[in-house]
């Protein structure tokens, strides 16, 4: 039976449960109670990856961060992984820092999916037109000629063994949330 009863937080290279930044019990009645064989398949979600491309001027460990993340997909062996926006920093343009996304992605040892979510730090610097292009034609949507045609960073996946749903919003407007709408009344009625 495997059973998750920690959420340990890790801060720089240390890895270790006995330095962890933070450490919190899951209560017990929330623990899953199945045998990792009953699952019918396994995924992982990062979020805020925020690789910057400053040589971590403002995500000191993003990049090792990302590598580790990663490594413990493969090791794991991960059916596919999301992520939840933020994947890179955006402090002066995403060109330099998708690049060096993708390069970690490459050199990594995971070779199964990854379908990425658009956050603000996605949005950040420049014109949303561009920086959405940026988005789409720098993570596998671009595999999807629906998606390029349109620009669109939203998108759903249908898990292939069991039919499960996967819907990915993403931001479309300003960098921070708190000052309006984020969503285009096209990616709504999508949705």
């Amino acid at each position: 039976l495997f059973r998750s009863t920690k959420l340990i937080a890790c801060q720089g290279k240390d890895t270790s449960v006995k330095n962890a930044a933070a450490v919190y019990d899951i209560p017990k009645s929330k623990q899953l109670k199945y045998k990792s064989g009953d699952a019918n398949y396994t995924f992982m979600n990062y979020s805020d990856i925020h690789i910057d491309q400053a040589e971590n001027k403002y995500y000191k460990y993003s990049e090792l961060h990302f590598e580790k993340a990663l490594e413990t997909a493969a090791k794991r062996k991960a059916d596919f992984i999301t992520t939840a926006g933020d994947n890179i920093t955006n402090a002066d343009g995403p060109g330099k820092e998708f690049d060096k996304y993708q390069q970690i992605l490459a050199d990594s040892k995971y070779t199964g999916y990854v379908y990425e979510g658009s956050g603000n730090h996605e949005l950040r610097k420049g014109e949303r037109k561009n920086l959405l292009s940026a988005f789409v034609s720098a993570t596998g949507l671009d595999g999807n000629s629906s998606t390029v045609s349109k620009n669109k960073p939203y998108y759903s996946i249908t898990e292939q063994k069991t039919g499960d749903l996967f819907i990915f919003m993403a931001l479309e407007f300003l960098y921070s949330p708190n000052e309006g709408d984020e969503f285009t009344k096209e990616q709504l009625d999508w949705f």
